[in-house]
């Protein structure tokens, strides 16, 4: 499937895989970033059994390598050198939407990220204070990866292809 822009809309096929963000996030980082809000949606749970769990969007399975992660995808690993638990989030996203992990074994575990959306995304950290406000953490430009514990604070990522996002539409996994 490709990407089709249209004048009315500018949503953009998402897909990517959490992997490497030293470099990127060590130039995108925002001292004092504004902070953005989503609304509270009912969190799901993470599968555990190793099957196949999908969760609108995202694909969650036990075990898997960087090959099984698609073009039009964002790939995030519980592992270094892309092991562990992985999840794909794919699909089309307006800018600003995208999908949050809190209470999955993805919540601040993210070993590996690779970023094959169709464009760039952004990765938040929800404060800690039980609100659902989140500060922004970096911006991982298309194709981005990142294998080696790439953040044990991030909770939700958004399509931002314009690296200015302050109001998040976050699915719940």
């Amino acid at each position: 499937m490709r990407h089709r822009s249209t004048s009315k809309t500018r949503t953009r096929r998402v897909t990517a895989i959490l992997g490497t963000a030293a470099v990127v996030l060590g130039g995108s980082l925002l001292a004092g970033a504004p902070a953005a809000t989503a609304a509270p949606p009912q969190p799901g749970k993470a599968d555990t059994s190793g099957v196949v769990k999908r969760v609108g969007g995202a694909t969650a399975v036990r075990l898997a390598s960087p090959a099984d992660c698609q073009n039009y995808h964002v790939c995030l690993w519980t592992g270094t050198g892309y092991t562990g638990w992985w999840v794909a989030f794919g699909g089309n996203y307006a800018v600003c939407e995208g999908w949050r992990f809190e209470g999955t074994v993805w919540q601040d575990n993210v070993g590996s990220i690779w970023n094959r959306a169709s464009g760039p995304i952004s990765v938040w950290n929800r404060y800690a204070d039980g609100s659902y406000n989140y500060s922004k953490l970096g911006w991982l430009p298309s194709n981005y990866s990142y294998s080696n514990v790439f953040s044990r604070v991030m909770d939700a990522w958004v399509y931002d292809p314009n690296n200015n996002c302050t109001s998040l539409n976050l699915h719940a996994l």
